[in-house]
């Protein structure tokens, strides 16, 4: 979903660009000789963005082929499969109503989990856009809080998105070595840019669950964490052990 979130964004970005190299084409029929100069940055800075952007989308696209096709193969070899096997290490089935506890727990941890990194992304920020850009406080603290407000919408439908499906009647969860499919959804476990760092059982009074912790490194050199949860089905706990253990056993880091 962020994939294709990033993607529309790109597409208003070369959009942008394009406006830019054409305003700065626009600008040299009328502009002065000794104020072209300007129209000459806006022209550079313009094809810039637009050449960015295009191949942002170019990656962004082949990105989500390569995803739907490693989808597509994945259901392939479930129902070839049909149980458990080589390819397929395990199947849980849920009703609905199960897992919609589930998602509704999940959802109420990651708005908590959300708020506190809301709030310390307003708290750093303001202070840092004040003293680095000479902001004043109100401008400040309004971009510190749009920020934090568009990750925090980014974040939770992402993370809702993981979970949810098509399919309301049961929600099959399939375990693969470097994937899981819940329904119609793909969650990459491991692949070219995500790596699986950790696997736990999580047992609660209100909520057991698988854990798997993931990371891949962004664009700027950093390394980013998130956690994909399966929640446990009472009669499968030995199957769950045996899974865990599995997983442990293949991890990259």
């Amino acid at each position: 979903m962020i994939s294709k979130i990033v993607r529309y964004v790109m597409f208003f970005v070369a959009t942008t660009g394009l406006f830019v190299f054409f305003l700065a084409l626009y600008l040299l029929s009328n502009l002065n000789y000794s104020e072209k100069w300007i129209a000459y940055v806006f022209l550079v800075i313009g094809a810039i963005i637009f050449i960015a952007a295009c191949y942002s989308i170019f990656k962004i696209n082949r990105r989500l082929k390569n995803y739907a096709l490693t989808q597509e193969k994945l259901k392939d070899l479930y129902h070839q499969s049909g149980s458990a096997s080589d390819s397929v290490w395990d199947i849980w089935e849920f009703n609905s109503n199960d897992w919609q506890k589930f998602l509704k727990n999940e959802l109420k941890r990651k708005r908590i989990d959300l708020l506190i990194t809301g709030i310390l992304i307003v708290i750093l920020g303001t202070p840092l856009l004040i003293f680095a850009r000479a902001a004043s406080f109100g401008a400040a603290i309004g971009v510190s809080a749009a920020l934090a407000l568009i990750y925090a919408f980014v974040s939770y439908y992402y993370n809702k998105s993981r979970y949810t499906s098509k399919i309301s009647d049961k929600v099959k969860v399939v375990f693969f070595k470097d994937y899981l499919l819940i329904n119609d959804k793909l969650v990459v476990l491991n692949d070219d840019k995500i790596t699986l760092f950790e696997v736990n059982l999580k047992q609660t009074e209100k909520n057991s669950t698988i854990e798997f912790r993931i990371f891949w490194i962004t664009s700027k050199g950093k390394r980013a964490e998130d956690e994909i949860y399966i929640p446990l089905i009472t009669d499968k706990m030995n199957q769950a052990s045996l899974l865990v253990e599995k997983y442990k056993a293949g991890l990259n880091c």
